[in-house]
């Protein structure tokens, strides 16, 4: 499928069709058509969005990973703030990796989980901030 268009994919509807394609062709196990996702995050988006999809998906890592880094490093005398800084990181990597094995971001529940758990640990991690009106999060 990415072969077929690699910049842009071939888009959410065309994906069933090449399953449906390829299990006809006896280049897949026939059950493989009851799955709505393919094997990973990276392999579903390369097929249905290529390229463009893929950087995408790796920048919305990376913007999160970047927010967490930063603050780890420079929250060194912040304890509290370092340490949410860090379960923001090992968000972001528990995310990437089971994303390898599982697509997440098909699911509602993979995405919700991810934007939520982020949007916890930074929304605890601008309370630890030095002047901060509260403190406890």
């Amino acid at each position: 499928m990415f072969k077929e268009n690699p910049f842009m994919g071939v888009g959410e509807g065309a994906v069933k069709g090449w399953l449906s394609t390829l299990v006809s062709e006896g280049v897949l196990y026939d059950r493989v058509v009851i799955y709505s996702q393919l094997h990973s995050d990276i392999i579903d988006t390369l097929a249905r969005r290529g390229l463009l999809g893929v950087i995408s998906l790796l920048w919305l890592y990376i913007a999160f990973a970047s927010v967490f880094a930063k603050k780890a490093l420079h929250a060194s005398d912040n304890v509290p703030a370092r340490l949410l800084a860090i379960s923001g990181m090992v968000v972001i990597i528990a995310f990437f990796d089971f994303g390898l094995s599982q697509s997440m971001f098909r699911d509602l529940r993979g995405f919700s989980g991810f934007l939520g758990f982020s949007a916890a640990v930074w929304g605890c991690l601008g309370q630890s901030q030095p002047g901060a009106p509260n403190k406890s999060c």
